[in-house]
């Protein structure tokens, strides 16, 4: 093979390897089939954060990531004592937000709901140690100065009433 034609040959494999590589790096950021607008409504969430208690107190670490291609949000939680890992994501048939979180303590709770407002409300139940069944709800608000706050509730009585067991502040420390 002539210099020229070596050079020509190499330049065509450096091209196609480009165009091969150019629609794979544009799918990693964002999957064609999580486009809609309802897949981006838990989007405030994503970022490193530290946490706080009702009372200023640190109580954990939180970093929330987009995965599989941004059709889904990892939460990772750390508080020293417990540490967790929640998988959150839109069904676009059930039209609802699932969260699967599971933790170093045994728990593993399941999740859904919907946006409401400007936050996310998600709910489910969990048997506790004495065999009752809880309602648990946990509510994410953005706040306007880019805080975000996280409260659970639990209820003991089918939804009538409601305790808050968790009324977190969570500030970004930057990715």
């Amino acid at each position: 093979m002539s210099e020229t034609n070596s050079r020509s040959c190499t330049w065509w494999v450096a091209a196609g390897l480009l165009l091969a590589l150019a629609p794979a790096s544009a799918a990693a950021q964002t999957s064609p089939r999580c486009t809609d607008a309802e897949f981006r409504q838990m989007d405030f969430w994503i970022g490193s954060w530290e946490v706080t208690d009702a009372e200023g107190a640190m109580v954990g670490r939180s970093t929330v990531s987009p995965i599989m291609e941004m059709c889904a949000l990892r939460e990772e939680w750390d508080s020293g004592q417990v540490k967790g890992m929640s998988i959150n994501m839109y069904d676009k048939p059930t039209r609802s937000w699932h969260q699967m979180w599971v933790d170093n303590m045994g728990v593993v709770l399941r999740l859904e709901g919907a946006r409401s407002g400007e936050g996310m409300v998600l709910h489910g139940s969990r048997v506790g140690s004495d065999g009752k069944e809880r309602q648990l709800r946990v509510t994410l608000t953005p706040q306007a100065d880019g805080s975000l706050r996280q409260l659970q509730e639990r209820s003991e009585d089918g939804g009538m009433s409601w305790s808050v067991i968790f009324d977190g502040h969570y500030s970004k420390t930057g990715m």
